[in-house]
């Protein structure tokens, strides 16, 4: 039997508002379609709810439900910037000796192929035909990944900044040191 399962109608939806307005017992109250009454009776009545130990149940139920799917679309999203980020026009196209570009069989391509083309167009001519094959930007994608792992965060940009100018900071026992590049190796 699923936790909430005992609840009322009025306490389900109470719980359900809860959950959707992040935590505003309140508001999820009077969503609930409980009596309006006065700022600090609804306050007062709403907080009795949330000790409902049914109640805090399927609370913790629904948040965990939220967490998984948003862990999932998480997952999700990072998948198709990879595929995007990583991909190779050779996966899509065969080029002749002749420069003669086909497209690749769409039926054997692989779905992390399919879905990093953007655009595909072709172009019939008296002087022949042309086939226009775009894929979804790779930069962009790098670009965000790179975001998403912190690659651009201060530190990391000052670390690169500071290469750059011949100087590498190193870790130890005691705290950090910076050591001059070019004195090093000259």
């Amino acid at each position: 039997m699923p936790k909430g399962d005992t609840l009322t109608v009025r306490q389900r939806r109470f719980a359900e508002h809860y959950v959707a307005n992040r935590g505003n017992a309140s508001e999820a109250y009077v969503s609930a379609g409980y009596s309006m009454q006065s700022t600090a009776a609804i306050g007062t009545e709403s907080h009795k709810l949330l000790k409902n130990p049914k109640i805090r149940a399927l609370i913790t139920e629904l948040q965990e439900e939220i967490s998984k799917e948003t862990l999932t679309e998480v997952k999700e999203i990072l998948q198709e910037q990879r595929r995007i980020a990583f991909s190779d026009i050779k996966n899509v196209v065969d080029i002749s000796d002749k420069g003669d570009i086909s497209l690749k069989d769409f039926s054997t391509m692989p779905v992390e192929v399919s879905r990093s083309i953007q655009e595909i167009s072709s172009t019939t001519t008296r002087s022949g035909s042309s086939l226009k094959v775009k894929l979804y930007d790779k930069l962009r994608a790098l670009e965000l990944l790179g975001k998403i792992n912190g690659l651009d965060s201060d530190l990391n940009i000052a670390l690169a900044t500071f290469r750059r100018y011949g100087y590498e900071i190193q870790e130890t026992e005691h705290g950090f040191i910076m050591k001059d590049s070019y004195k090093n190796n000259g």
